[in-house]
């Protein structure tokens, strides 16, 4: 089955003109600020070659990796190589990681690519945390960005983002006063989280809707919180990894469609009670107690989780007896998502020994 790295070989040498810009090209473009860029200078413009560099691939996320494999695909491609990039931002404080590229195609549409999360769990806890928070300070500066972009270019302009960064790509278009939301032609959210509800039934957002395209593999990420009209897409990966782009299935030039998963069902359908049973400031203070708990499980980053998946699951789902029922189906849910069908087998081992130790004491003190 072919993935993205066959698309781009297979129509590199395509121009826009001889086959239009599609999804495929979104989600390249969306990974692009997944770079280092630490060496771009402000106010200069950029071939989009001009980052490609040796690296160590051992020191970095998969992201990261998957977006220096593409670079290295497309910089000399026809397709591509006349694309400038500009404007690079990256802010990381104790509480903020926002990277954001601008990418001007040869008809002068611009693109604005949103870096999404790390595979920390600092990281995935920045997505939870919109279950309390918005606007957050990252949507805040993508906000301004995005503005600031439509006063200085007049020209149309696509968002686009993985992870956090789609979220950033929806919130950044629908904060837009409503005549620069007009200037927006598409908004590609690749397995990126929701919004509140009170925000998914707000003006602002029915006006940018139906430019909206959620993508989204069996989906840990892309059902937390609101979403509609998910394109579900097919993985060769299980749990966690899912998450990489790297393992999406490719059908020619677009992301081979197929079923949401039973297991992605129920952690929407446990996300969704869990919002109606908590208020924000409980949400806050068990998001914080719960990624603790990743902490002290010895779980901190998302290959910890690979690496030893049995122990990872008994020593969070150990911690988590203190918590509500509906919070504890919540990450129960989340857990399975993120192993896989082990996670599932697991949660299913534990439950039917309670079962068995509950009819142990139910024969003992019926006899």
């Amino acid at each position: 089955m072919e993935k993205i790295f066959d698309y781009v070989n297979k129509y590199g040498n395509y121009d826009f003109d001889e086959k239009a810009l599609g999804e495929l090209d979104m989600l390249i473009f969306s990974h692009l600020s997944y770079l280092d860029l630490s060496n771009f200078k402000d106010g200069l413009i950029y071939d989009i070659g001009s980052s490609l560099k040796n690296y160590d691939a051992n020191n970095l996320g998969d992201s990261v990796k998957t977006a220096y494999k593409l670079l290295s695909l497309i910089h000399d491609k026809k397709r591509y190589k006349s694309i400038t990039m500009f404007n690079y931002k990256y802010i990381l404080t104790d509480d903020v990681q926002v990277g954001i590229l601008s990418l001007r195609l040869l008809n002068n549409d611009i693109i604005i690519s949103f870096e999404g999360t790390d595979n920390t769990f600092i990281g995935w806890k920045e997505d939870f945390a919109l279950s309390y928070e918005y606007p957050t300070k990252s949507h805040l500066i993508a906000s301004k960005y995005v503005s600031d972009t439509l006063n200085k270019n007049n020209c149309n302009i696509y968002l686009c983002g993985h992870s956090k960064g789609g979220n950033l790509a929806l919130v950044s278009a629908l904060r837009l006063l409503p005549f620069k939301k007009g200037k927006v032609k598409k908004i590609y959210s690749f397995d990126g989280p929701g919004i509140p509800d009170d925000i998914f039934k707000s003006m602002d957002y029915n006006m940018i809707k139906d430019r909206l395209i959620n993508i989204i593999p069996y989906s840990i990420v892309g059902v937390l919180l609101y979403q509609e009209n998910l394109n579900v897409i097919k993985s060769d990966a299980i749990g966690i990894m899912q998450h990489e782009i790297s393992s999406w299935k490719v059908e020619d030039d677009h992301l081979l469609r197929c079923e949401e998963s039973s297991l992605s069902k129920e952690l929407d359908v446990s996300i969704k009670v869990w919002l109606t049973k908590t208020t924000r400031e409980e949400r806050r203070q068990i998001i914080d107690e719960v990624f603790d708990i990743f902490v002290k499980s010895d779980i901190k980053t998302t290959d910890d989780i690979k690496e030893n998946k049995i122990k990872s699951v008994n020593m969070l789902l150990k911690n988590l007896n203190g918590f509500s029922k509906e919070t504890r189906t919540l990450f129960n849910n989340y857990m399975k998502m993120l192993i896989g069908e082990v996670g599932t087998n697991i949660i299913n081992d534990k439950k039917k020994v309670i079962k068995e130790k509950i009819s142990e004491l139910k024969d003992k003190y019926d006899t």
